[in-house]
């Protein structure tokens, strides 16, 4: 027997050892006669359930019901009935196969009206609904994204019991559930109203919600957000209940922000620059009865026009200080500035001043002043002075800042966490706008630096003139300047002075229409552009009182 035929003998042995049974190498294989039979059945979902049920059960829940297995693709819903006791809760969860991504989860009353949502971009979404509650829920379910076998389970569990399972299963939906809706509300458009004004920026609302509270129990609202979005929420109790807490938890249920106890109203302002997912719990300090939630959202950088009366709170794991001066570093390449001529790195601490002093040289040169804080710092205030005393900018920033300087000599800049501390990093380097102009008045100059340059620099942006002007109240400077084709123009203003308030307008000289108008306590821009034919702009610019020494500086784009 040769070497060859031992091999094959071997591996055969060795195959037909390792699958348990016999192997064959036979001819073509036979058609069997007869069509397929057909068995009846569904793919059984209960497998999908069993590991949060049996979580559910260890904390106190009774037995699992399956509302519901079924396969679904995307954009495809489903759903049944369920009854609730009136002295119980509900929990209802769902969970698919791998090749679902996203699933939504909702419980309506009969009315059609939700009673709780999870909508959080995960597959495994999960609901608690306590008393007060409808006697039956319609317990819905949307594939948002994936396709592939989807169940959705239920189980009892009391009322003392819901609120730990709802934290330990990570639950999303509203303790507490009858449903009604809120758009009549006694005072909250009018509340809505005034939050707006005072978060200032452009918001759309996101959706609302009446929710049933309890001095004895919270109620929970899904808040989700996605990457580079703030959400804020307006939570207001009817006449029987009095002193809500609004507190926002994170999946872990983990209080992350609480809101403020300002007026009868409570609002919580959550910025995430990832997606992010969490609860807000509502319980009022007294009575039972029910709360009106609206949820608005707006971009990321709606906040820099936050003020004092608005703390946003950033979730999520924000960005590291080395992300953060690797992105300023690189929206700086190409604009002209050159490395930074000084660095210096701080600790901030809430509730306490950091002071970083600065050495400029002296001449005609200005200096812009980046300050950047890293997660978890997020807002703080700064304030830079020129010659230790007098303020050139003050201002409340979200995660970085910027200030200039002018003339050379002691820079001085203040930071003060407005809420959570971190490391901070401060940074000098030469601004490549130079004009004699500006050191004659730093302080004005750096005032018109910040309010011209703290933005994104637009295509082919460079400067075209800087002017100096003696500004009293009730008269108005004026001048004039020209724009090519398809360009166009800003022009910012900076004070100094005894004086306060400044009005700046522009107009086109041939029409006189006003095109922009700006006011400001100590700065302003105004912004104006020519389309298909050359346009000469005409400037105005008044002090609102007192006597105002200013700096104008014009910067022409595409």
């Amino acid at each position: 027997m040769t070497m060859m035929r031992l091999n094959v003998i071997a591996l055969v042995a060795l195959v037909a050892g390792c699958g348990g049974r016999e192997t064959r190498l036979s001819g073509p294989s036979v058609l069997p006669t007869g069509s397929p039979k057909v068995v009846a059945g569904e793919l059984d979902g209960g497998p999908l359930l069993h590991a949060v049920a049996d979580e559910a059960k260890r904390l106190g829940a009774g037995s699992l019901s399956v509302v519901l297995s079924r396969e679904l693709s995307g954009g495809e819903r489903s759903g049944a009935f369920v009854t609730v006791p009136k002295d119980v809760c509900l929990i209802a969860f769902a969970r698919a196969s791998t090749s679902v991504d996203d699933i939504d989860l909702a419980a309506f009353a009969d009315d059609g009206n939700p009673v709780a949502i999870d909508e959080a971009p995960d597959a495994r979404p999960t609901l608690v609904v306590c008393p007060p509650h409808p006697d039956r829920v319609y317990i819905a379910v949307h594939v948002a994204e994936g396709e592939g076998l989807v169940a959705v389970g239920a189980q009892y569990v009391t009322r003392e019991r819901g609120l730990a399972v709802a934290h330990a299963l990570g639950a999303r939906g509203a303790l507490g559930g009858t449903a009604r809706r809120p758009e009549s509300w006694p005072g909250l458009d009018s509340a809505m109203n005034t939050r707006r004004d005072a978060l200032g920026g452009t918001w759309d609302e996101l959706r609302r919600v009446a929710l049933s509270v309890d001095a004895s129990t919270p109620s929970f609202v899904a808040v989700t957000l996605d990457a580079e979005q703030c959400v804020d929420a307006l939570v207001l109790g009817d006449d029987d209940v009095s002193d809500l807490d609004v507190d926002l938890r994170d999946r872990t249920g983990r209080i992350v922000g609480r809101s403020r106890e300002n007026s009868a109203s409570r609002f919580v302002t959550i910025c995430a620059r990832e997606p992010w997912s969490g609860t807000l719990t509502v319980r009022p300090h007294a009575g039972r009865g029910l709360a009106a939630v609206v949820l608005n959202k707006a971009k990321f950088d709606v906040l820099p026009g936050f003020g004092k009366d608005v703390a946003p709170i950033l979730v999520g794991e924000g960005k590291s200080l080395a992300d953060l001066r690797k992105s300023l570093e690189s929206s700086l390449s190409g604009t002209g500035y050159g490395a930074p001529t000084k660095t210096v790195d701080v600790t901030t601490v809430p509730g306490r001043r950091t002071v970083s002093t600065f050495a400029l040289p002296k001449g005609d040169s200005c200096y812009r002043l980046d300050a950047i804080v890293g997660a978890p710092g997020f807002a703080f205030d700064l304030t830079t002075r020129f010659d230790t005393d007098r303020i050139v900018t003050k201002n409340e920033a979200i995660v970085q800042s910027v200030s200039f300087v002018c003339g050379g000599g002691t820079a001085v800049v203040e930071a003060e966490p407005r809420g959570r501390g971190g490391k901070m990093v401060f940074t000098a380097r030469k601004e490549p706008w130079s004009d004699p102009e500006l050191s004659r008045l730093p302080v004005a100059a750096g005032r018109m630096l910040f309010r011209a340059l703290n933005e994104p620099a637009r295509s082919g942006e460079r400067a075209l003139k800087v002017t100096r002007l003696s500004l009293e109240s009730g008269k108005r400077s004026s001048w004039e300047t020209s724009v090519p084709p398809g360009k166009c123009l800003r022009a910012a203003v900076g004070t100094e002075g005894p004086g306060t308030g400044i009005e700046f307008r522009v107009f086109d000289l041939a029409s006189e229409e006003e095109l922009d108008r700006a006011h400001g306590v100590d700065s302003a821009l105004v912004h104006a552009c020519a389309k298909r034919d050359a346009r000469t702009l005409k400037f105005e610019v008044s002090a609102t009182a007192g006597r105002l020494d200013a700096i104008i500086g014009e910067r022409i784009h595409d």
